[in-house]
């Protein structure tokens, strides 16, 4: 699904209804990069991640015109994710207080071990982090 500009919103809230939430599928990679989801999908895959039963463990959603808004809704997701462990959000332009509200998600999200926030104009706070992180930061 990867650098499609025509799936869009619209179709990440049905992928997520129909296949990420369904036990039956065991869907546990997506890449959706260059897709134009924008907040709404960014949104709608935040609520996904929340959901027990989603296997996802790769997300991609890179270069997607995600701003302040989606990165806060993403956000949400993230502080309850029991299995996603890698997330691409690189080329989103989230801005300082989209990086923040990632930030404090981190706090509370136990299995995610990868994150990429390149590109995003985040700033370069050490407070973004969460103590734990600082130990072994490098800027």
């Amino acid at each position: 699904m990867s650098d499609n500009p025509d799936i869009r919103h619209e179709a990440i809230e049905l992928l997520s209804n129909k296949v990420l939430k369904d036990i039956r599928f065991n869907l546990t990679t997506l890449i959706v990069d260059n897709c134009k989801i924008g907040d709404k999908g960014a949104g709608v895959l935040g609520a996904t991640i929340y959901q027990s039963n989603c296997r996802l463990r790769h997300l991609d959603i890179s270069n997607n015109n995600i701003r302040q808004t989606g990165a806060q809704l993403m956000s949400e997701g993230l502080s309850y994710n029991t299995s996603l462990v890698v997330l691409f959000m690189h080329w989103n332009p989230i801005g300082p207080e989209g990086g923040e509200y990632i930030a404090k998600s981190l706090a509370d999200n136990k299995v995610l071990m990868v994150l990429d926030l390149s590109f995003c104009n985040i700033g370069h706070k050490k407070e973004y982090l969460p103590p734990s992180s600082l130990e072994n930061a490098s800027y």
